[in-house]
């Protein structure tokens, strides 16, 4: 169902058109909900969705200090309850360990994931800042689609987000920055730019804000950055 598709295409070269396939990454629609709430649709790549959708119901649909519980999944249709949360709440905010940053982006960079065949896809990763890998990882079509993969994650395994940095491949504008804080992040690298919107949200939240990420470079940039961390 998530494969990858193989599609006739056309190709202009040197000023000469000539037929030729290429790949492309399959999507599809799905419904979240929650009992009381208006439904909400996505588009998204067709694996693990039922994750997407539990993540996609925290971070929007359910109250703050509750978590989904799935009642119902018919289809695409993905219904849920409210549940007081599982996971046990972290105080201090990840410390920033920028030599680790830049070598985990590569890591995250160079794993194999649905990405490598069509340039279609975002990736996303939660870490313990200083561990050699990461907790989970999230590739799909939509930047904010990793987010909410990785929250379904922690509801599942009864993790706080905010004990944890995310590392994406994704630009950091206002939205995506606002997301993530909801999700419960408070440590953000990117390998891409951030907007002044985001490193307004991150100072008004007290969050560590990174982009620019570049391995090859050595390179990280720090935007904002909140008590206890570099530099």
């Amino acid at each position: 169902m998530g494969a990858l598709q193989t599609r006739d295409c056309r190709i202009l070269r040197s000023g000469e058109w000539s037929g030729t396939t290429d790949k492309v990454a399959p999507e599809t629609r799905i419904t979240v909900e929650v009992s009381g709430r208006e439904p909400r649709v996505l588009w998204a790549h067709p694996s693990d969705l039922e994750r997407l959708a539990m993540g996609h119901a925290k971070i929007h649909l359910v109250q703050p200090g509750n978590e989904p519980r799935l009642q119902s999944a018919i289809g695409a249709h993905y219904l849920f309850e409210q549940q007081p949360s599982r996971a046990e709440s972290v105080q201090e905010p990840p410390r920033l360990k920028g030599d680790w940053a830049i070598g985990a982006m590569f890591k995250l960079l160079e794993g194999a994931g649905l990405w490598d065949a069509t340039g279609c896809f975002h990736r996303a990763s939660c870490w313990v800042p200083g561990s050699p890998d990461p907790e989970a990882v999230a590739d799909d079509i939509g930047r904010h689609n990793c987010i909410d993969r990785l929250a379904g994650w922690a509801v599942e395994n009864r993790v706080d987000l905010g004990g944890l940095a995310l590392l994406t491949t994704a630009r950091i504008t206002g939205g995506y920055l606002e997301k993530a804080l909801q999700a419960g992040f408070r440590l953000l690298v990117s390998r891409s730019a951030v907007t002044g919107a985001a490193v307004s949200l991150a100072a008004e939240h007290e969050a560590c804000l990174c982009g620019f990420t570049r391995p090859d470079e050595a390179r990280l940039t720090m935007f904002r950055g909140h008590q206890g961390g570099e530099p």
